[in-house]
C-alpha cells in the first residue's frame, strides 16, 4: 500500500477526530456549532411549548405578570408582546396554561372574559374553563371590539400543503411503500394453519376470546377473537383479508405517531421527518413489522 492511498484511507477518521476535538473544545465553554444556545423570557418559553424552560424560569424568580417582546417565528410572523400566560395560550399549551395560573398569575373576571375569548385552540380554554372566577361570564363582543384574538393575529397560510400535512403527506408515502411488500408476502401456513383450523372450528368470536383468557401458556385473549372475527368476514380470501389488516395498523402505527408530533412550522417539519424516518428505520422496526400470525399482535400493541 503506497503513503498516498494510506493517507486517503486515514483521512476522513482524522478529520472525524479533529471535528470532535474542537466540538468538545466548544462544549467546554457552553458553546456548540449546530445549535447555539438561545436566551429565551418566560413568555418565549411559553409560546415555544418548553414547559422544563418555563419551570425554570418562574423558579428563577421571573415574573409571570409581565408583558414580554415575542420574536416572530414563535407564533406570529411578526413581533409580540405578550405576558406569559397568553403566550401559553397562543400556543394552545393546556401544561404551561395551568402552570402560570398555579403559579399565581391573576385572575379576576374581566383578565379570565378577556383570556377566554383571544384563545383560538382546542385545549387551553378547557384548562381556563376549570379556573373561572364566580361571576364570570365569556362576553366576546366587547373584547373583540377592543382588539383581536390569537388566530387573528397569526398570518393566514393559504397554501394547502402545510408543514403538518407534508409530514402526514410523507407517512402515507411510507405506508404504501412498505404496504406493497406486505401484500407480496403469502400468509405463512407454518405459523397459522393451527389457529385458522381452531377458529374455523369456533362457534364465535367470543367463544375463541374466553377460549384463550383461561389458557396456562401465555395471555392474549384477544389474539384468536381477531383471527376468528378477520376469518369470518374473509369468505376464502384469506391473504387479502389478514394481509390487508397488517397493512392497516402499519399505517395506523405511522399515522398515529405523525399526529402525536407538535409540528407547526416548516423546522418542526423537518425534525418530524427525522423522527418518522428513526421511527421506521429502527433495528426493532423490523420485527414489529414482521410478526403476523396471522394478525400482527405487536402493531396491534402499537397502535
Amino acid at each position: 500500500m503506497s503513503n498516498w492511498t494510506a493517507i486517503a484511507l486515514a483521512a476522513p477518521a482524522c478529520l472525524f477526530a479533529a471535528a470532535s476535538v474542537v466540538v468538545l473544545a466548544l462544549a467546554v465553554v457552553d458553546r456548540h456549532p449546530m445549535w447555539p444556545r438561545e436566551s429565551v423570557n418566560l413568555a418565549e418559553a411559553a409560546a415555544a411549548r418548553d414547559e422544563g424552560e418555563v419551570a425554570r424560569l418562574i423558579e428563577g424568580g421571573e415574573d409571570f405578570n409581565q408583558r414580554y417582546p415575542v420574536r416572530p417565528g414563535l407564533l406570529f410572523d411578526r413581533p409580540a408582546v405578550l405576558t406569559p400566560l397568553e403566550a401559553a395560550i397562543a400556543a394552545d399549551d393546556p401544561t404551561v396554561v395551568q402552570r402560570l395560573v398555579q403559579a399565581g398569575t391573576p385572575l379576576d373576571v374581566e383578565r379570565w372574559t378577556y383570556l377566554h375569548c383571544i384563545a383560538g385552540g382546542d385545549e387551553a380554554p378547557q384548562v381556563l374553563e376549570r379556573y373561572r372566577p364566580p361571576g364570570a361570564e365569556p362576553d366576546c363582543d366587547s373584547v373583540r371590539a377592543r382588539g383581536h384574538t390569537m388566530a387573528e393575529m397569526r398570518t393566514p397560510d393559504r397554501s394547502w400543503l402545510t408543514p403538518r400535512r407534508a409530514i402526514y403527506l410523507l407517512a402515507g408515502i411510507l405506508s404504501l411503500s412498505f404496504g406493497y411488500d406486505l401484500m407480496r408476502i403469502p400468509v405463512q401456513v407454518s405459523d397459522t394453519l393451527v389457529d385458522l383450523i381452531y377458529v374455523q372450528q369456533s362457534p364465535s368470536g367470543w367463544e375463541s376470546f374466553m377460549s384463550e383468557v383461561t389458557t396456562s401458556a401465555y395471555l392474549r385473549p384477544l389474539r384468536l377473537a381477531q383471527v376468528k372475527v378477520l376469518f369470518d368476514l374473509a369468505h376464502g380470501h384469506y391473504w387479502l383479508v389478514y394481509r390487508g389488516s397488517h397493512v392497516l395498523l402499519l399505517a395506523a402505527a405511522l399515522f398515529l405517531f405523525v399526529r402525536a408530533l407538535d409540528i407547526r412550522t416548516w423546522r418542526d417539519g423537518a425534525a418530524g421527518a427525522f423522527a418518522l424516518t428513526v421511527f421506521t428505520g429502527i433495528h426493532t422496526f423490523r420485527g414489529i413489522v414482521r410478526e403476523g400470525f396471522p394478525v400482527n399482535h405487536f402493531l396491534v400493541i402499537v397502535v
